[in-house]
């Protein structure tokens, strides 16, 4: 019999990257000490300003969707939730969850299992979030050719990542690449297309917007025009729940 949960999802769309950032300090330290932690790699030399996620060739079958489902429900159910300040004494510890960890080791967790379930690191990226409930927080991508999903240690449900209340901060491309995500890259990426619709040089607007983003991304967390909350980037660390 075919579970429910093997039934396809509807579609989604690729999560938008555009700025080159800098990695979590967590992970970076992860990967110094666990080099199978980071098998992808961003190229050597310039990174691209403006960067939109590639399709992944492979079709999100119905056996593909079930090990989504089936590995963020095994992870939730079986690691217990506990801070890297009371495991560790130290704010922000990245590894694997096995018993017990945060949101990022749960990522982590769910990432091992669909690598040794066939998944290639190019499908599977980390990113960072903004909760309203939780403030910073950690979840794992999967990118498929329907788009991008979400696995999520606060929600049982793998959902697209639009469908998510998420204020999206920053996650890694195919290469390993971390950068900024969501919105704030689609603003990139509209004002370029924008730029060149309205015979505009491109560059000048396009600039412009990434000076706008680099600019709220080394200042403190505040607020924007809009007065949506616009997360501090260079410190922010997942941790909550």
């Amino acid at each position: 019999m075919v579970s429910a949960c093997s039934t396809l999802p509807g579609v989604s769309t690729p999560l938008p990257l555009g700025l080159p950032t800098a990695a979590p300090s967590g992970y970076v330290v992860l990967c110094a000490h666990e080099r199978d932690q980071c098998p992808a790699k961003p190229a050597n030399g310039p990174t691209a300003v403006v960067y939109e996620v590639p399709r992944t060739d492979g079709p999100l079958t119905p056996d593909r969707w079930l090990a989504l489902d089936s590995v963020n429900r095994e992870v939730n159910r079986r690691v217990r939730y506990v801070t890297d300040q009371d495991r560790f004494g130290q704010p922000d510890v990245w590894e694997p969850a096995t018993t017990e960890g945060d949101c990022e080791d749960y990522a982590l967790a769910k990432r091992q299992m669909l690598w040794a379930a066939g998944w290639s690191p190019s499908e599977l990226s980390l990113a960072l979030v903004q909760s309203p409930q939780t403030g910073p927080h950690a979840v794992l991508i999967a990118n498929t050719a329907q788009g991008a999903y979400v696995l999520d240690n606060a929600n049982n449900w793998v959902l697209p990542w639009s469908e998510t209340n998420y204020t999206w901060v920053t996650a890694q491309d195919a290469d390993g690449q971390w950068r900024v995500a969501g919105a704030n890259a689609q603003a990139v990426l509209l004002a370029e297309a924008a730029a060149e619709r309205g015979g505009m040089a491109p560059a000048g607007l396009a600039r412009q917007q990434v000076a706008n983003l680099s600019a709220k991304a080394a200042q403190p967390a505040g607020s924007d025009a809009s007065g949506r909350q616009v997360p501090d980037l260079g410190a922010m660390e997942p941790g909550s729940r």
